[in-house]
């Protein structure tokens, strides 16, 4: 019986990880992964039970991470104001994108075909809700047009993520500028 390796499996991982980032779970292969660490597929078998196995080694601590922190965010009362809940929102956030803005992306754009595919759709649904429980229906009272801005608002969040992602003080900035102009776009409407 082969004895597992801990540095080969991180080496798996961290080649795993850069791809998922690179090209999604879709276009990533395990023959790919393999190649990237210079082992057989078969070996890379004998640490995990196949490409689904792999995501989730990759993005489950981080995904408690981020589960926890949304319904944290849109779950509880927390602002008064809309700038208190700009700053909570732009916290939330930061917070995740300090802790891991690859994983960030990863499972948020680039999960489609796993088990955490639905993630980018649920963060949309919440924004969504949170905005609904936020603005009367006389101001808007199409629920898709509230669903259409809370799916922008992630959409420049995961670009400014993939764009800077080695530029921490360009994220930070770029997404206070995103979270400002959405919550003052809404604030007009809020009740």
């Amino acid at each position: 019986m082969q004895v597992l390796k801990p540095h080969i499996r991180r080496k798996i991982l961290d080649a795993a990880e850069r791809m998922f980032f690179d090209y999604g779970f879709d276009a990533t292969s395990t023959r790919s992964i393999a190649r990237e660490v210079d082992i057989s597929v078969g070996n890379l078998y004998k640490y995990f039970k196949d490409k689904n196995d792999i995501f989730a080694a990759v993005v489950e601590p981080f995904y408690a991470f981020v589960r926890d922190d949304i319904d944290a965010l849109f779950t509880e009362d927390h602002a008064e104001s809309p700038e208190e809940s700009t700053g909570e929102i732009f916290s939330t956030i930061m917070n995740m994108m300090k802790r891991d803005r690859y994983r960030f992306v990863i499972l948020i754009n680039r999960s489609r075909g796993t088990a955490y595919g639905h993630i980018k759709g649920e963060l949309v649904d919440s924004i969504t809700r949170h905005m609904r429980e936020s603005i009367s229906r006389e101001a808007v009272n199409d629920d898709y047009v509230l669903h259409l801005i809370a799916a922008n608002l992630i959409e420049g969040i995961l670009k400014a993520a993939e764009r800077y992602h080695d530029d921490l003080p360009s994220l930070e900035a770029c997404i206070d500028i995103l979270v400002r102009h959405h919550m003052r776009g809404i604030g007009p409407f809020i009740s």
